[in-house]
């Protein structure tokens, strides 16, 4: 893009309607920090570098995000009421609040399931199949005599 070039840069916001401003907001926004954005995953390195728990540093950056779900929500809000739009600036804060909230019980999930394996899973077994066996092969029981 043109940011930091003389004369480039969000020239949506000067009033100059363009492909790189209408690029350019997108991209700033998707850096605000909680996660699902892209902001969200700087958050979380950052405080994964800290600390060392890449589960926790998911949740903080998930939380980081819920909050800023409510804030675009509620923001969204008050425009709708002062009828000044803010319909999509809602749905947004909704969409980030769902995905900040899936991200947060993902990190729970990998937390939980760290360090196991299938063989840990399974409790029938696991079934053992050469690459040229036929998938059929994999799903018979043992015959009885």
């Amino acid at each position: 893009g043109n940011m930091g070039r003389p004369g480039g840069g969000i020239m949506a916001l000067r009033g100059h309607a363009s492909i790189q401003g209408s690029t350019d907001i997108p991209t700033l926004f998707n850096l605000l920090p909680g996660a699902p954005l892209d902001g969200g995953r700087i958050v979380k390195a950052v405080r994964w570098a800290q600390h060392g728990s890449r589960y926790r540093a998911a949740r903080e950056a998930g939380r980081a995000g819920t909050v800023l779900a409510w804030l675009l929500t509620g923001a969204g809000f008050l425009l709708l009421v002062r009828d000044d739009g803010g319909l999509w600036l809602m749905v947004t804060g909704l969409f980030v609040l769902v995905n900040a909230q899936v991200e947060i019980r993902a990190a729970d999930i990998g937390e939980r399931l760290d360090g196991l394996t299938v063989g840990d899973l399974a409790w029938y077994g696991l079934a053992h199949a050469g690459p040229d066996a036929p998938a059929a092969l994999a799903t018979e029981t043992e015959k009885q005599p």
